[in-house]
């Protein structure tokens, strides 16, 4: 089925959670890639952290007909619960 394809009046990106993310792509492989690409955590002056900012590109490419707030809303919305 491709990503696109509607399910019950909605796209299987609806489906697919920052956990659901999480739980194929877990936070040791994602601070191993920041690790590797020399991005370590550098929190000045407000910024989010880099394991944070590689899971919303990641949700950005799953959900590549939504604007950046969108899919943020998502993503946030899935971490305030």
């Amino acid at each position: 089925m491709a990503q696109t394809e509607v399910v019950a009046e909605r796209r299987l990106s609806d489906w697919i959670s920052l956990g659901v993310l999480a739980s194929w792509v877990d936070r040791d492989t994602v601070e191993d890639a920041v690790d590797a690409a020399g991005k370590g955590e550098r929190r000045r002056g407000g910024k989010l952290p880099p394991q944070v900012m590689v899971y919303f590109a990641m949700m950005l490419a799953l959900n590549a007909d939504e604007d950046y707030e969108e899919v943020w809303a998502r993503l946030t919305g899935t971490l305030a619960d």
